[in-house]
């Protein structure tokens, strides 16, 4: 999947933020902070340290954390020669997982790519549920699951896709 710049987005959710009389100068900068913060956290995580820094009540908190999912939806956009790529593998047979480093957990992931006509894989493996990154364990985690099969990893990051795969013993 493909998103939209994460300055749009945010652009995007002060508007919204802005229309429930909720301003916040600087959004993005406070949202970074707080995803740092959060480590790997989940979208709910983060959330809960935005409203911490920004001293939002749990009102403003859940629109504009409705709105940044709702953004999420809107501007995913599915990339037509890895969907077709994803289909051919599932028609020969093959398993196919998606291994995301993502804040939006599995549950809000599967329901975009359901809206986006993407279906046919097995299993969301996603870093902040797991608490570790490609990078940093994720892959391993997948390994284990996989109980010693062959694993061929498609990505479009070098590093987090690539060599981290191949550090894990798969082919990339």
């Amino acid at each position: 999947l493909y998103i939209y710049g994460a300055g749009k987005v945010a652009k995007i959710i002060y508007k919204v933020c802005t229309e429930n009389g909720i301003k916040i100068k600087g959004f993005r900068k406070y949202r970074r902070e707080a995803e740092l913060q959060s480590g790997t956290g989940d979208i709910f995580s983060i959330y809960n340290r935005l409203k911490d820094i920004l001293q939002l009540s749990e009102e403003q908190k859940n629109i504009i954390l409705a709105e940044e999912i709702e953004c999420e939806k809107k501007c995913l956009i599915p990339r037509k020669q890895i969907v077709e790529l994803l289909q051919y593998a599932i028609s020969l047979g093959k398993v196919v997982n998606i291994i995301s480093d993502m804040y939006l957990t599995s549950d809000i992931l599967e329901d975009i790519l359901t809206e986006k006509g993407v279906t046919g894989y097995k299993k969301i493996y996603v870093s902040c549920e797991h608490g570790v990154g490609k990078g940093s364990g994720l892959f391993e985690i997948y390994k284990i699951d996989m109980k010693g099969k062959n694993c061929l990893h498609i990505g479009d990051n070098m590093g987090a896709d690539v060599i981290s795969a191949r550090k894990s013993g798969m082919d990339a």
